[in-house]
């Protein structure tokens, strides 16, 4: 009589043994049937932070035992999670690292500025930049640029040329000559994170809009807003929420619609939002994520404090 404990026998082989000996025998093919469904998840699936790295592992294992070479493997894995972040990278910022609300206080301002967005191209005497006028500071000759660093100093003299903003798009002269004969002087007048402060400068267009500096309460996420650029006129855009980076509060959106991407020279764009200048273009994302474009936007509110307010500019004389 056989043992309770005795294994249970099929065709005189334990199935565990029969299981083991199939994959062996065939374990090439299902590796191969292993990386198919990994690369198919990686772009049908909304991958979480926690799985991409499962996934990510699972994928590597199954090309260590087609090839048994740990180069291969590692290889294998980094151009794997690189496709992961690409496919699934956008979803995972937008659900996971995209809050509705802002995490600390944004700058409540009450005023009104000219709506930029006109092509500004500023020479210095070591090198040329293309970036987009934020805003013209009303009854004065200051503008505000960039909505970030351009690395120029208090006090420089600088060369620009603009070139006024149309709805429809503006292609801008030949970038960056080396003299251009209708540059004008402007003087830098402070320098930061936030943008940098011209003087010297009038709107190259008569009648810009003057819009009211959207507080951080009109900033709404989960509705349209228009990105306006020099170059490719008014794109739709989603605002998706905040994102609090080492520099501040970013506001994330993510372009809508069949148009241009994001082209260099658009930092600065005016972002409007319900007839509220609510942010500026600072940077687009550095991972470029499949699907819409994520752009990051720096909030009018905190420009306008940290430009004028706070440093006095506000209250200059034209």
């Amino acid at each position: 009589m056989p043992a309770i404990c005795e294994p249970f026998q099929w065709n005189g082989k334990n199935p565990m043994t029969r299981l083991q000996l199939w994959l062996t025998r065939y374990e090439k093919q299902i590796a191969v049937v292993v990386m198919v469904i990994c690369l198919v998840s990686v772009f049908t699936l909304k991958l979480s932070r926690k799985l991409m790295p499962i996934v990510v592992a699972i994928f590597a294992s199954s090309v260590h035992t087609l090839a048994k070479r740990r180069s291969l493997t590692v290889i294998a894995g980094l151009l794997m999670l690189f496709v992961a972040i690409y496919a699934t990278g956008g979803h995972i910022l937008l659900t996971e690292e995209v809050h509705l609300t802002p995490l600390s206080p944004l700058a409540d301002v009450d005023a009104s500025v000219l709506l930029g967005g006109d092509h500004i191209r500023v020479h210095t005497d070591e090198r040329c930049f293309n970036v987009t006028v934020c805003f013209y500071v009303a009854d004065t000759d200051l503008c505000v640029i960039a909505a970030h660093s351009c690395e120029t100093q208090a006090g420089e003299t600088v060369k620009v040329l603009l070139v006024p903003f149309s709805k429809s798009g503006s292609e801008p002269p030949d970038w960056c000559p080396v003299f251009d004969p209708n540059a004008t002087d402007a003087e830098v007048l402070l320098d930061s994170d936030y943008g940098v402060i011209l003087s010297g400068i009038q709107p190259p267009r008569s009648g810009p809009d003057e819009l009211p500096i959207g507080k951080p309460d009109d900033i709404g996420p989960g509705e349209e807003a228009l990105l306006h650029t020099a170059r490719s006129g008014v794109l739709p855009a989603e605002i998706k929420g905040f994102w609090l980076s080492r520099n501040g509060h970013l506001i994330v959106a993510q372009l809508t619609g069949k148009e241009p991407k994001i082209l260099s020279g658009f930092s600065g764009s005016p972002v409007v939002q319900n007839g509220k200048l609510i942010g500026f273009l600072a940077a687009t994302h550095a991972v470029p994520f499949r699907g819409p474009q994520i752009i990051l936007v720096r909030p009018a509110c905190d420009v306008y404090n940290e430009l004028l307010l706070s440093s006095g500019h506000a209250n200059l004389e034209p």
